[in-house]
């Protein structure tokens, strides 16, 4: 290697993934990746106030911030170099409008995102749904 060259760490790892990424047989992959992980992160972050709500104040106001954070951590460690781990329409446009991410790719990952996070909102409602009604609003203690 000439002194001047530098040598990009990872660069072929890199250039694997980006492959991957643009590998359109792995489409289906990623835009379930999606879908699931929009799901867990809607389930958790909506899901602890309205357990909250239905537990008598056993699921703190720490406990519901923290919550919605340790799950997109897990679900970009599992997931994120799958589809990239977006998680949130709004997230899929910045990359889009920045140039980051491939156009052509937006409309899959915002449905999955929709459905996801729909699909969880609508599992919530269907396990929750009696005791969400006797429930009384989550206020905060302090």
């Amino acid at each position: 290697m000439a002194p001047t060259e530098r040598r990009r760490p990872y660069a072929d790892e890199q250039q694997g993934s980006t492959q991957q990424f643009l590998d359109h047989s792995r489409e289906g992959r990623r835009v379930f990746a999606e879908t699931w992980g929009t799901f867990l992160l809607v389930l958790v972050a909506a899901g602890a106030d309205v357990v909250a709500a239905t537990s008598g104040g056993r699921v703190t106001l720490g406990m519901a911030v923290v919550a919605p954070g340790l799950m997109v951590m897990a679900i970009i460690y599992f997931m994120g170099a799958v589809s990239g781990a977006h998680l949130n329409p709004a997230v899929t446009l910045a990359f889009a409008v920045r140039g980051n991410f491939p156009w052509n790719k937006v409309p899959g990952y915002m449905a999955a995102q929709m459905i996801g996070g729909i699909g969880a909102a609508c599992f919530l409602r269907a396990c929750l749904e009696r005791p969400a009604r006797s429930a009384q609003p989550y206020r905060a203690q302090g």
